[in-house]
């Protein structure tokens, strides 16, 4: 009886090596496969979403520091959400992962999610697209990345973080010329597809890089990618049922953009 117990359980762990290895395999491909802009890997499991969640909240405490949160009473909604904010530092996607209950998928830049990067951005949920300052680079179809974002719009309670500047705004500035209309364009595919309950659920993060943190200004990695952090304030505004938005992408994206300069204020209030 011992023998066969003992027997059984290295058949199984046995067969756990080879599901893992089998798996991991199965990722690598779709990383590589996910340099072909617009391309869609299949959505992730339970534990990439757990991945992202513990990844995001890692990379933030780490790149960021503490983030302090307003509006948390409106994530929630019973309908698909495209999840969008200002865009001015390259750890945006985990502070604003950090201050969310919930995992998403995400649009990066192709060249974000290369090399060794592919495999787990594609196991957490990531597809991506060739851009340069916003816009498609030759060969790249930007109608891709919209049908891209729309099928995962289509599915019942998704959520997608897309931002709609497109690219590193480092001054806040909030240029409206900088705001592309890809994601609204993405939600009308959406609804047209089928799935109506469809959301924006608008937040803003406010950077906290003060003369009289300068001490913290050692303090291992918060200064990884050039901006000294000391922490970030995160302002969730209510989520902004796509039927209320005007039908001209341009002009919906403008009441966007507003919204998220309102919410940048709220949270650099905190």
């Amino acid at each position: 009886m011992q023998y066969v117990t003992h027997h059984l359980l290295l058949t199984a762990v046995a067969l756990a090596g080879l599901f893992a290895v089998y798996r991991f395999g199965f990722w690598v491909r779709e990383g590589g496969r996910m340099q072909k802009g617009g391309y869609l890997p299949p959505a992730p499991s339970l534990f990439g979403r757990i991945g992202l969640k513990v990844a995001c909240r890692l990379i933030a405490w780490l790149g960021v520091g503490p983030i302090k949160v307003t509006g948390r009473e409106n994530v929630k909604y019973d309908g698909t959400l495209l999840v969008t904010g200002n865009h001015q530092f390259e750890l945006d996607f985990s502070v604003i992962g950090a201050a969310l209950p919930y995992s998403f998928r995400q649009l990066a830049s192709a060249n974000e999610v290369s090399g060794l990067r592919a495999a787990p951005a594609a196991w957490s949920g990531h597809f991506a697209v060739h851009v340069e300052k916003g816009h498609a680079q030759k060969g790249e179809s930007g109608s891709a990345v919209v049908d891209a974002c729309a099928k995962i719009l289509s599915q019942p309670h998704s959520r997608l973080l897309m931002f709609l500047q497109g690219y590193l705004d480092r001054e806040c500035k909030f240029d409206p010329k900088d705001f592309r209309t890809g994601a609204v364009r993405a939600l009308h595919e959406a609804q047209a597809l089928g799935d109506g309950n469809l959301a924006v659920l608008p937040t803003a993060v406010y950077y906290k890089r003060t003369a009289a943190h300068r001490i913290l200004d050692k303090l291992f990695t918060r200064h990884m990618f050039g901006p000294h952090n000391y922490g970030a304030s995160v302002a969730i505004g209510k989520p902004i049922p796509v039927s209320s938005l005007p039908q001209d992408p341009r002009e919906a994206t403008e009441v966007l953009r507003l919204e998220i300069v309102r919410l940048y204020n709220v949270a650099k209030a905190l």
